[in-house]
C-alpha cells in the first residue's frame, strides 16, 4: 500500500494527476483490505493534496474531512496529525470561498497542536491572517502575524513569508515607509539565514510529507548537476590554458630561431614523403 502511495505522489510531482489518483486509490483499497486504517488515513491526505492541486477543491475537501475521521477514531490519538488535518481542511475550505469555516478549522488546528511554540503553530496564525488580509481586514491580518512572530522569538522558518506579507499589508494601508522596511527584513533573512532546501522542506511541514521529501531530493539533485556543469567549464578552462601557454612557447621559440637566422622549421607534407618512398 505505502509503494503504492509513493508511485502516486511521484505522479503528482510529475503533474500526472490522473496516474497518481489511480495509485492512491489502488493504496487506499489495499489499506482498507489490511484494516491499516493509520495508513489509509495519510492516503486519504494525499488524495485530498492530489485534488487540491488539480483545482478540485469539492473533492480535497471529502477527503480531507476523511482522513480527521480516522484520525479522531484511531485508539491512540496522535493530536499532530489531527492538528495538520485541520489545517488542511482549513485550506480547503479557504480555497473553496467559505472563510468562517476556514476559520474555524485553523482555530481547532491551533486548539489541538501539542506545542503552542511550534514553528507549525506560527505557520497556522500566519495562514490565518492570510485569510483575513483576503477579506481586506488588513489590521486584523497584521495582529495575525504579529501572533506568528511572537512563536519561537521569531526565529521560525516562516518570519520571512511573514515579513513579506507584513509590508503588503502596510503597503495597502499607504504606510510605505513601513512597508520598505519590512520588505527588506524578509530579503536579508532569506539571503543571510536559510537556504533554499531548509526554505521549502520547512514550508510544506506536514501538508504532504513525501513530497516534501520529494521537492528536497530534486533540490538536491539540481545542486549535484549544477556541481557537474562547474566542473567540466573548469576542466575546459584548464585545457584552454595549457593550450594557450603551449602556443606563448611555440611563438618564443619562433622568434628565437628568426633571431639565430633560422628559417621555422615546417613539417613536411605527406606528398614529400610518398614521393621519397618512391624515390
Amino acid at each position: 500500500a505505502r509503494a503504492l502511495a509513493v508511485v502516486g505522489l511521484k505522479a503528482c510531482w510529475e503533474k500526472d494527476y490522473d496516474t497518481a489518483v489511480g495509485f492512491l486509490q489502488r493504496s487506499l483499497g489495499m489499506c482498507r483490505s489490511l484494516r491499516d486504517r493509520e495508513q489509509a488515513a495519510q492516503v486519504r491526505a494525499d488524495l485530498g493534496l492530489v485534488m487540491l492541486l488539480r483545482g478540485d477543491y469539492d473533492e480535497a475537501f471529502t477527503h480531507y474531512s476523511a482522513s480527521l475521521h480516522i484520525l479522531l477514531h484511531q485508539m491512540d490519538l496522535d493530536v499532530v496529525r489531527v492538528s495538520e488535518a485541520y489545517k488542511r481542511l482549513a485550506l480547503a475550505c479557504w480555497l473553496r470561498g467559505w472563510l468562517d469555516e476556514a476559520l474555524d478549522y485553523y482555530e481547532h488546528s491551533l486548539h489541538t497542536a501539542p506545542d503552542p511554540h511550534s514553528a507549525t503553530v506560527a505557520e497556522t496564525y500566519h495562514n490565518m491572517a492570510g485569510l483575513w488580509a483576503s477579506q481586506g481586514s488588513y489590521l486584523q491580518a497584521l495582529k495575525y502575524h504579529q501572533k506568528s512572530l511572537q512563536i519561537g522569538r521569531g526565529k521560525h522558518v516562516h518570519v520571512p513569508s511573514v515579513y513579506a506579507a507584513m509590508a503588503g499589508l502596510y503597503k495597502a494601508l499607504n504606510q510605505t515607509d513601513k512597508a520598505s522596511q519590512f520588505y527588506r527584513k524578509s530579503r536579508i533573512l532569506l539571503l543571510r539565514h536559510f537556504s533554499i532546501t531548509d526554505f521549502l522542506s520547512h514550508l510544506l511541514g506536514g501538508v504532504a510529507d513525501r513530497v516534501k521529501a520529494r521537492v528536497v531530493w530534486v533540490m538536491g539533485a539540481v545542486k549535484d548537476n549544477v556541481d557537474r556543469v562547474i566542473a567540466i567549464q573548469a576542466e575546459r578552462q584548464r585545457v584552454e590554458r595549457i593550450k594557450s601557454r603551449k602556443a606563448a612557447r611555440e611563438a618564443i621559440k619562433a622568434q628565437q630561431r628568426q633571431k639565430q637566422g633560422q628559417k621555422p622549421r615546417t613539417p613536411r607534407s605527406l606528398v614529400d614523403l610518398m614521393r621519397d618512398g618512391e624515390g
